[in-house]
């Protein structure tokens, strides 16, 4: 007996775990290179990923501090990018 609602259907699992295994293989290669920022930003990503579902029933603050972890690098990163972008003129 099925007991999900009509229409909500569930996340692939293998496009999910292709995805997070992309970020950490991407990660794991920014780290070799010594790029600390973007391996802590595809490592964090590839993280919520693998995790999604859990992270749902994890406390609201964890679930926030997450979410402030992940656009926090995001924004270091695109500010980085624009710094590199700016020294290459």
């Amino acid at each position: 007996m099925d007991t999900r609602p009509t229409g909500d259907q569930p996340r692939p699992r293998g496009i999910l775990l292709l995805s997070a295994v992309i970020f950490f293989v991407t990660g794991g290669f920014n780290l070799l290179l010594g790029e600390w920022l973007r391996a802590a930003f595809f490592l964090g990503v590839g993280f919520v990923f693998l995790k999604g579902r859990e992270i749902d029933r994890w406390p609201k603050a964890a679930r926030y501090l997450i979410i402030v972890v992940v656009v926090a690098l995001s924004v270091a990163m695109f500010v980085r990018l624009i710094f590199d972008a700016k020294a290459l003129k």
